[in-house]
């Protein structure tokens, strides 16, 4: 059969390629989003094939949206003996031991995971993991590894009020997708979290609020 595509059992030859060229449109379309052209150059030519046209608009778009997350989001990653880690531009979370009696919040439940927390900048310093490990973070986390909330966060008594939290909170916000729920927020950790932009739920008899990206 001769390379082409049909519309009205007409025959419309394209560029005389084979439909695996869109797999070679998605990766050009990718590669064009990081030199920075926007122009689709298969709308140029005689006989146009939509599918290669979509397929490249589709790489583009991947590319783009890959570049916001690895922008924003800390990476996530499975290791030995069933430890996780969470790796941001500022901050590392490393462990994701189990704590007892997980987690449910209305009719969801979620592994409920403690981890240390590590500055990268004193790592980076100090090449000594207990000189940057700065507290432990408790957390509500989905199967595939996303994080659904955040339960309890502790810093060291000299990391505390030094920037680290605002920081580390914003990393965290920055890797959900709709914002980060906050759950049983103590009486002496509401101002710190109202500093935050805190939407508190007052339908709950806990303490609990939503922080959302555009508020950190």
């Amino acid at each position: 059969m001769p390379n082409s595509m049909y519309a009205n059992d007409i025959a419309i030859p394209y560029r005389g390629q084979k439909y695996e060229d869109e797999d070679v449109a998605f990766d050009k379309g990718q590669e064009a989003f990081k030199k920075g052209e926007t122009i689709n150059p298969y709308k140029d030519e005689q006989f146009p094939n939509p599918n290669v046209i979509a397929a490249w608009e589709n790489g583009y778009n991947t590319a783009k949206m890959n570049k916001q997350v690895n922008e924003a989001a800390m990476e996530f990653s499975e290791h030995y003996a069933g430890l996780t880690q969470y790796s941001g531009e500022k901050f590392t979370l490393a462990g994701g031991m189990r704590v007892a009696g997980g987690l449910n919040v209305g009719t969801k439940s979620y592994y409920r995971l403690k981890y240390q927390i590590y500055s990268n900048v004193l790592f980076s310093q100090t090449k000594d993991e207990e000189l940057s490990n700065i507290g432990t973070l408790e957390i509500g986390r989905n199967e595939d590894g996303s994080i659904a909330c955040l339960i309890d966060i502790k810093l060291k008594p000299k990391f505390r009020k030094s920037g680290y939290g605002r920081e580390l909170i914003k990393e965290i916000v920055d890797t959900t997708k709709d914002g980060l729920y906050v759950i049983d927020v103590k009486k002496s950790a509401i101002r710190f979290w109202e500093k935050v932009g805190i939407i508190w739920d007052d339908t709950k008899v806990t303490k609990n609020g939503w922080i959302k990206k555009s508020t950190v």
